[in-house]
């Protein structure tokens, strides 16, 4: 069903072109470092905007903006998104995907 799911949501952002991503770097409970991305995107069907959770990857130990960048690329590649419809993309200001020099924004 999750599968379905996130399918179905893949689908409706490729429809609306456009979208915009939220990164937040977090550890579960486990102390497992994750990138959450949510996405923002109008659903011209509903004529509305809506936003969802993306993805909750896990990253590596060591966690640095070209790792974070690998896990998003992949997640965003392998599903037939395309980086030049990504219009806006924020964070929650953490060095490693803030950073202005080597941030994950700043590959992005």
């Amino acid at each position: 069903m999750a599968e379905d799911t996130e399918t179905q949501l893949i689908e409706e952002i490729k429809k609306s072109k456009l979208f915009a991503l939220q990164l937040k770097e977090s550890s579960d409970i486990q102390n497992n470092n994750i990138l959450l991305t949510y996405v923002r995107y109008i659903d011209h069907d509903e004529s509305e905007m809506k936003e969802c959770i993306l993805s909750d990857s896990e990253l590596p130990t060591h966690v640095a903006s070209s790792e974070s960048f690998k896990v998003l690329n992949d997640f965003i590649e392998d599903r037939g998104l395309e980086w030049k419809n990504c219009v806006w993309d924020c964070t929650d200001g953490a060095a490693c995907l803030a950073g202005i020099n080597s941030g994950l924004v700043t590959k992005i």
